[in-house]
């Protein structure tokens, strides 16, 4: 765990390994970093943040995040950007412009194979706006 202090002097303990890949990328301002408390509607699978996807050869349906959803961020700034990091139950996120994400802006056209269908069991589906 990493502890990073908020502009409120609170502490957060984050789970980027210290001076690893991902917390270098917030450390340089790639990775931009929210509060669930201010983005309350990012829990709810009902909101704007989600949409439904149907997973083929299944036949079913399953609420994912968009690749790129708006959220408040900790300095107060709003941004539309990819959820690449969650931790509800320790309330934050990090978010990111990166251009790679731009690329599955409405790929699957709201459908999933079976392998996305498992990796979103490990990870959570990421949205577009």
């Amino acid at each position: 765990m990493t502890i990073i202090k908020l502009p409120n002097n609170q502490t957060l303990n984050i789970n980027l390994a210290d001076y690893g890949s991902s917390f270098k990328k917030y450390l340089d301002g790639s990775y931009k970093l929210g509060l669930i408390s201010d983005n309350p509607e990012i829990i709810d699978e009902n909101s704007i943040h989600y949409e439904e996807v149907n997973i083929k050869n299944d036949n079913t349906k399953k609420k994912c995040f968009k690749n790129k959803i708006r959220v408040k961020l900790l300095d107060n700034n709003y941004l539309t950007a990819h959820l690449i990091h969650w931790v509800p139950s320790d309330g934050y996120f990090f978010v990111t412009q990166d251009k790679f994400w731009d690329k599955f802006d409405n790929e699957n056209n709201n459908n999933l194979d079976e392998k996305s269908e498992l990796n979103n069991k490990i990870t959570p589906p990421f949205p577009p706006e």
